[in-house]
């Protein structure tokens, strides 16, 4: 999916990026970042989520999440060494440190010309460090919540229906499908060639 404009979170300032996935068989596949380009990407692998950054990378651990609907959230305290941290299915997973913590997105389901092989449902970009009990508070309303009234969004794609990739934060951030088919619920690959998640 290409955003319409790119989201620019700048250095030393709160993020956050949070998502449902349903991986498919590639357990090395990008999730969200810029498309080409600066590299700046969320690539899950096998047991961590790397986060890449123009000139570094860095990975958090976490169990593997290859087969099931997954809830992930990853932020940013916005500190001049700042702590990532990694929440799956609303547990905190891993804290890390990165210097430089400024990121782009303008692509969801893939990133630097590679892409997402699985499903994508709920993506939601915030200026701020989620907590931990709103990470929690998210996790409970399920891949089919409401995530529209949360504050600080830059942009909210709830992914829930087979035409529009609407921003649903009030940005008007809104998403083209491009080579990826859109079913009710989340986007995917079905068109049968086992081509899963071909979204730039």
């Amino acid at each position: 999916i290409n955003l319409a404009s790119t989201i620019s979170l700048a250095e030393d300032t709160a993020w956050s990026i949070a998502f449902w996935q349903h991986q498919g068989g590639d357990a090395d596949s990008y999730i969200i970042g810029m498309s080409s380009g600066d590299r700046y990407a969320i690539r899950h692998r096998t047991n961590l989520v790397r986060v890449y950054f123009p000139s570094s990378s860095n990975d958090l651990n976490a169990t593997d999440v290859l087969s099931e609907w997954t809830h992930i959230v990853i932020t940013c305290d916005g500190t001049d060494s700042s702590n990532l941290k990694y929440y799956l299915e609303g547990s905190l997973e891993d804290t890390e440190t990165q210097a430089d913590t400024a990121f782009k997105i303008n692509a969801i389901g893939g990133a630097n010309g590679s892409y997402f092989d699985g499903k994508l449902a709920q993506v939601a970009v915030y200026n701020k460090a989620l907590s931990a009990g709103e990470v929690t508070a998210q996790l409970n309303l399920g891949a089919s919540g409401d995530w529209s009234s949360d504050s600080n969004l830059l942009g909210y794609w709830k992914m829930d229906n087979a035409t529009t990739v609407t921003d649903l934060s009030g940005n008007g951030n809104h998403g083209s499908v491009v080579g990826a088919t859109l079913v009710d619920g989340y986007i995917d690959d079905s068109t049968g060639n086992g081509n899963f998640g071909d979204m730039q």
